[in-house]
């Protein structure tokens, strides 16, 4: 086992279900708007792609699409404090945010004001989910459900494919696959294609040759009848340990720009990998004071 994780008292509480005001919730939320920009980013930059006609379940490319899935799910958990900039219009807003995830379902993510005082809140502890906003004094608690997370996060998204995005994890595991190469030999990109109980999606990966070989640069869902389109790009990419099993590159840098003209930057300045945390980490009591409503 890992060392446990060392973060602020404030994470370290039980859940106290009472009644709020979640419209006033949803308008305030901002992390609400961190999570939608990941979800239209811009696409990734221009190469030659593999065809869906060279689509297959086994060979180089399934290898590589399988090992890159293997790989993710191979860190369970993540944490990371940074800050964030939207820009919208001629305005751009900053603010500073810590997370902590534990896949599947498990998340604390808090955005702080100014004075580095936390202004909103997300908990989820795989059954329980609990927003709060500390400037309103409001507070929305109720079942982590896909349904209650799109109305606290307005995502669409399960918060398996969430964290997977946050982490540079693919999002959906791979039934078939084909790549493109450049000259070298070295791997520039991957179609692949699942099957899901709504139908099958097909996307795009990009790769760049790291250290420990073929990495994930970005990935692109386009739009299709059963999902909506997803695009996401990583940067920065920088040695983190990964506690009890060496290091790996991660990125640092998500760049979005959104289909409605917004764009975002999120820059992780400290990461931590596969580190053990412990379960009240992910519980969280309503202050003394606040309006709660049940989601």
């Amino acid at each position: 086992m890992g060392r446990e994780i060392k973060l602020s008292e404030n994470f370290k509480s039980s859940v106290d279900a009472r009644k709020s005001a979640l419209a006033s919730i949803a308008r305030t939320l901002a992390l609400g708007v961190l999570v939608a920009g990941l979800l239209a980013l811009s696409a990734c930059a221009a190469f030659n792609r593999p065809s869906a006609s060279d689509l297959a379940s086994s060979g180089p490319a399934m290898e590589l699409a399988r090992s890159l899935w293997e790989r993710g799910r191979a860190i369970p958990t993540f944490a990371a404090r940074g800050g964030l900039n939207l820009t919208e219009g001629k305005t751009t807003r900053y603010v500073r945010f810590e997370l902590i995830t534990e896949k599947p379902d498990k998340l604390v993510l808090t955005l702080f004001d100014p004075l580095g005082r936390p202004a909103l809140k997300a908990v989820s502890n795989g059954e329980i989910l609990t927003a709060m906003d500390y400037g309103e004094s409001l507070a929305a608690v109720g079942a982590s459900t896909p349904e209650n997370v799109r109305r606290v996060l307005p995502v669409g998204l399960s918060l398996d494919t969430l964290l997977s995005i946050l982490s540079d994890a693919l999002i959906l595991r791979p039934d078939l696959a084909a790549a493109s190469q450049n000259s070298d030999g070295a791997f520039t990109a991957l179609l692949l294609s699942t099957k899901e109980k709504e139908g099958v999606t097909t996307w795009s990966v990009s790769l760049a040759e790291g250290p420990g070989g073929p990495r994930v640069t970005g990935f692109e869902i386009k739009a299709q009848p059963h999902r909506p389109a997803l695009s996401v790009s990583y940067g920065t990419f920088k040695s983190v340990e990964v506690d009890g099993s060496g290091a790996r590159d991660f990125p640092h840098l998500v760049e979005a720009t959104l289909a409605d003209g917004r764009s975002l930057a999120v820059r992780y300045e400290e990461v931590r990998l596969g580190m053990e945390i412990p379960p009240e980490l992910f519980e969280i009591a309503v202050p003394e004071g606040f309006d709660v409503t049940e989601l």
